[in-house]
């Protein structure tokens, strides 16, 4: 079995290890960067595969014991998730699908992104879910961390589901992302 190096996702989240930050020189910035992209990648990459087997996993940032076969007449959800990634629609109506998986996706990629919890402000669930529900509340990108990352944390947690992409979407711009990311370090590299 192949094992992360840095721990589970969360250590490697709360030991700063993806976030670019402004202070860190340029050279660890684009390391971070690519690093993001990597992880959120194959992550993605794990969602698309059990989207295409018409898995939901319902609880992205937790473990795999939520999921559950995707049954287009099911209308209501017996899980417990943890809240904070939830979307709208999972907590109005207790409705998973593929676009609430992409929701939680997108909060996990923030978390990442910013090195902590993506409402960290928040002290109350039940205020958190009236207010993503009812204020259509999203955490910020962070303005220091690639902007097309961030239109794609956007559009995961769009308050329409419809406006979501799928988790296919997502491994392509990921992949396309990673590939712009590599081909500048390297002309970086080469300047030098």
């Amino acid at each position: 079995m192949h094992r992360a190096k840095v721990g589970n996702l969360w250590q490697a989240i709360q030991r700063n290890l993806f976030e670019p930050r402004p202070e860190l020189p340029a050279v660890d910035r684009r390391k971070r960067t690519r690093a993001l992209l990597r992880t959120a990648c194959e992550i993605a990459g794990g969602l698309e595969y059990l989207h295409m087997n018409d898995i939901i996993h319902a609880d992205l940032v937790s473990d795999f014991g939520l999921s559950t076969l995707l049954d287009p007449k099911a209308s209501d959800y017996q899980g417990q998730g943890c809240g904070a990634d939830m979307s709208p629609e999972v907590l109005a109506l207790k409705h998973v699908s593929k676009a609430s998986d992409v929701y939680a996706y997108g909060i996990l990629l923030l978390e990442m992104a910013q090195s902590g919890p993506a409402y960290s402000k928040a002290s109350c669930l039940a205020d958190l879910a009236g207010r993503v529900m009812n204020e259509n509340l999203r955490p910020e990108w962070p303005a220091h961390v690639c902007p097309e990352l961030g239109k794609l944390y956007q559009q995961c947690v769009a308050r329409d589901p419809l406006a979501r992409p799928s988790a296919s979407t997502i491994v392509a711009t990921l992949c396309r992302l990673e590939r712009q990311a590599q081909v500048s370090g390297h002309e970086e590299r080469a300047a030098l």
